[in-house]
């Protein structure tokens, strides 16, 4: 007599349901992965957008021979927390949220809180929340991140 085995066994079940699991944790990693290096680029993209604009307003300072107090941001004279020893000459200037739309700048740039320290001297650009590299190493200043 032959047996009817229409239907699907236990175990064929099981190891369904478990390649399912290991194929779901696979894409959401993957995707984790992905937007969080989206988002790292954004923010480079962004410091680079910062950079150019604030060696555009240096050149125009110095040629019309603006006084430094009158620089676009807030002055900044401390950035240890960041590893950054600060020379008397340089211009150290926080853009903020506010200085970035007074500049034309979308009001989206800084959506994760923080602020940009720029450098009029030196073209430097903190971002002072940090980027997370590939490594999980957080770093601050635009030349460390296009390392």
């Amino acid at each position: 007599m032959l047996k009817n085995n229409k239907g699907v066994t236990l175990t064929i079940l099981v190891i369904t349901i478990i390649v399912i699991i290991i194929l779901a944790g696979t894409v959401i990693t993957s995707s984790n992965l992905i937007i969080t290096s989206t988002k790292a680029k954004t923010v480079v993209t962004n410091m680079y957008l910062v950079q150019s604009k604030a060696e555009a307003l240096n050149e125009e300072y110095e040629f019309n021979n603006i006084d430094t107090s009158n620089y676009v941001g807030k002055p900044i004279s401390d950035l240890n927390s960041y590893g950054i020893a600060v020379n008397a000459g340089d211009k150290w200037f926080a853009w903020d949220e506010t200085t970035l739309v007074n500049l034309g700048f979308d009001s989206n740039m800084l959506s994760n809180g923080g602020e940009f320290i720029v450098n009029y001297k030196t073209g430097e650009v903190i971002y002072t929340k940090g980027v997370k590299d590939n490594d999980g190493v957080v770093k601050y200043t635009l030349t460390d991140l296009i390392k």
